[in-house]
């Protein structure tokens, strides 16, 4: 009888022989972390080890061998300097997804937003709807109805993610899953477990009917996020905005700016001309002093011109924000992107 826990043990300790302190992290995911799988499912575990190389992969492959059960041997392994530079679109699927039995994962991600998760499910959502417009049309109703089922399975893990940006609580297990969410989530979650006659008219109009809702409560989810900030701006660095030319605004990170989170928006005010700008908040670049950040920053981007960055200093700051204050809070570059059609 295959126990779950036994292999694990096995695993980690022969992995541990193999690679020695280059072993940082091993997790467990899939149908077996959540309880819910059958004879059918994949052990899928997670491994990240320094100094990751091919080699590594030959090594991985015997020790798989060597514990039993390869061919239901699933997972990921990768090393340690590639995971800290992974996609962010698809952290908080993985942050929640796995359990920990050796070492931390956090401790090897990179951050995350809330934005990346929108993002996440987003992109998620439209290579489902290309998916299923592409084959209803190019491919043949006998593979349709083979290739559907299949598609079907995959729904969960975005029902999923839809589901923790609405409600805020990220539920592992399909079970829990369909007694927490929508009839109509419900009824799209139970479509993984199609009969072989199932109906395939009914059911993928039932799919593309629902991926095209779905488009919407991201868009109220991304407005319902996203807060609406004012600034004011003299007429030079508010002209160089307009421009182009200034893509960073410098501020003290202050409880005024320490609400400001990247996908927020900003209306930037011409304080002589009262012209607006409507700005879109792309990243937060936060440093202890302005003297660090302007070793960071690029300064063209943050105000300066040609003719006047290399006189560039951070006490010209200091006519803003005392040295007192920059310790105070620290201070932020506010990264943004204009909006099309936002100038009044």
């Amino acid at each position: 009888m295959f126990v779950v826990e036994e292999y694990l043990h096995k695993l980690i300790g022969v992995c541990k022989n193999a690679f020695g302190d280059r072993l940082v992290y091993v997790g467990f995911q899939g149908s077996y972390m959540r309880g819910e799988a059958t004879d059918k499912s994949d052990i899928d575990v997670m491994i990240v080890l320094e100094d990751f190389s091919v080699a590594d992969m030959d090594v991985y492959r015997e020790i798989l061998k060597e514990i039993g059960e390869y061919e239901k041997s699933c997972g990921f392994i990768c090393g340690k300097d590639e995971l800290m530079r992974w996609n962010p679109l698809e952290v908080y699927q993985l942050r929640h997804t796995t359990k920990d039995l050796l070492g931390e994962l956090k401790e090897f991600l990179p951050s995350v937003t809330m934005e990346d998760e929108i993002n996440y499910v987003k992109l998620s959502l439209g290579n489902l709807y290309h998916e299923l417009c592409h084959r209803y049309i190019h491919a043949d109703r006998k593979k349709n109805n083979a290739a559907f089922r299949g598609t079907c399975k995959g729904l969960f893990f975005l029902i999923q993610n839809l589901h923790f940006l609405e409600s805020g609580t990220f539920v592992v297990t399909k079970r829990e899953l369909k007694e927490q969410v929508s009839e109509e989530d419900r009824a799209i979650l139970e479509m993984a477990e199609l009969p072989d006659n199932y109906d395939y008219d009914v059911s993928f109009c039932l799919v593309f009917n629902w991926c095209q809702n779905a488009f919407i409560r991201i868009d109220r989810i991304r407005c319902r996020n996203n807060s609406v900030h004012s600034m004011n701006l003299q007429n030079e660095p508010f002209e160089m905005m307009k421009n182009g030319q200034k893509t960073i605004e410098l501020r003290l990170y202050d409880e005024k700016r320490q609400k400001v989170k990247e996908g927020d928006e900003i209306v930037f005010t011409n304080v002589e001309t009262n012209e607006t700008l409507k700005a879109l908040v792309l990243k937060l670049h936060r440093f202890d002093s302005f003297e660090t950040l302007y070793r960071s920053l690029p300064l063209l981007k943050c105000g300066y011109a040609k003719d006047n960055v290399s006189k560039a200093t951070s006490s010209d700051m200091e006519r803003y924000y005392s040295a007192a204050e920059q310790k105070r809070y620290g201070v932020v570059g506010i990264e943004i992107s204009l909006l099309k059609g936002t100038t009044d």
